[in-house]
This record gives structure tokens, sequence and C-alpha cells, in this order.
């Protein structure tokens, strides 16, 4: 029996967060936080999302990589190594906020921010928009996790 969520309870959340539309935006895209009955709920989603967004960001890197049609090959492969990373915090994340280990998730999060960023400013000046939008995606989402109220 699913438990129906607390539709108002997204917008709560998010206007906790620095960017309420955005954070919004991505939560309300997945079916999933739908059926959120507390800001727990919203927070486990959220780092569900970010996980399965940083792999499809990882996916797309490496089928760059392997086209082996672009020039600047050595900086996807930087974000190989730091999505490889991102995605492994990710996971250690959600082990950490299921064990209510927000300190963990806390912690963790400063690596995920630091490696995503790192794969952006890779490719200064000029960053790719998909791994761009895909960095801010999982950071909100990772945002979300680390603040909620519980």
């Amino acid at each position: 029996m699913l438990v129906k969520g607390d539709p108002a309870l997204v917008s709560k959340v998010c206007n906790e967060i620095s960017d309420p539309k955005l954070c919004s935006d991505t939560l309300n895209s997945d079916p999933s936080t739908a059926n959120a009955a507390t800001p727990y709920d919203i927070g486990l989603a959220s780092l569900t999302l970010a996980t399965a967004k940083a792999s499809s960001t990882l996916d797309m890197i490496r089928r760059v990589i392997n086209q082996n049609q672009v020039s600047n090959s050595d900086t996807y492969k930087i974000c190989d190594n730091k999505y490889d990373i991102v995605i492994s915090n990710l996971k250690h994340m959600k082990d950490a906020y299921v064990n209510h280990n927000y300190m963990d998730v806390r912690l963790r999060s400063l690596v995920v921010f630091e490696a995503i960023d790192d794969c952006v400013d890779a490719f200064n000046p000029s960053k790719p928009a998909d791994i761009y939008d895909d960095g801010r995606y999982v950071a909100i989402l990772v945002i979300v996790a680390c603040n909620v109220k519980l």
C-alpha cells in the first residue's frame, strides 16, 4: 500500500534552500517525491535522485571519451575520475543518511561539491552546458539532503 505524501512538503523543504525554484522543479520532476510523507523521505529521495543523475552524467562523459572525437578528451577523463568520486560518496551518503549519521552526510557532501566543481572547472573557460547543468542538479539534491529538518 502506497502512502500518499504531503503535496506541500516539497515547497516547505525547498523554501529552506538558496534556489527554491530549482529545488522544487528538481524534486517535483520525480514521482517518488509525491509519496514523501516526511522531510526525511524527501532527503532520502534527493540522494537517490542525485545518484541517478550523477550516474547518467558519468555515462555521458564515458560515451564522449569512447567516441574519441573531442579535442579535450583529457578534460573529460578528469571528469570521469571526479564523477566516480561523486557517485561513491553519494552512495556512502545514502548509507549514512539511513543510519542517521548526518555528520558523515554533511562531510561527504563537501567531497561531492568539490569533485563536481573540479570537473566543471577543468573545462574553463568554456563549460559544456550539460555537465554544468547536471552538476547543479546533483548539488541542489545534496543540499536538500543536508538541510532537511528532521
